[in-house]
């Protein structure tokens, strides 16, 4: 078994991606690491996400609002939410969620 890491400019256009994807298929059993695009950031949210705590999730989208997501995912976890967003809408997507109130009454 290998571990196999993509990231960065090998995974940083279409014909990149297809590129890996060729290389990757049909090798047997492997572990693929696939970091985000070049250009491309994850901002994660931690936070308490179990099941009845409502609203946590809607919150961080609200925050968001404003910037383009590319990939979000949730559910991974109990305790955070990953959004794939521009490398250029970092600094405002950590200053709209540090903004952003997420304690509810």
């Amino acid at each position: 078994m290998k571990v196999l890491k993509f990231g960065g400019t090998s995974v940083g256009s279409a014909q990149r991606m297809r590129d890996v994807a060729a290389l990757i298929t049909g090798r047997g059993k492997n572990i693929i690491v696939l970091s985000a695009m070049s250009d491309m950031v994850i901002v994660c949210v931690v936070g308490d996400l179990e099941w009845q705590n409502r609203g946590f999730e809607a919150a961080a989208l609200d925050a968001l609002k404003d910037i383009p997501v590319r990939m979000i995912s949730y559910g991974g976890s109990n305790y955070n939410i990953s959004f794939l967003i521009r490398r250029a809408d970092k600094v405002e997507a950590l200053r709209q969620l540090s903004r952003h109130p997420f304690n509810r009454p």
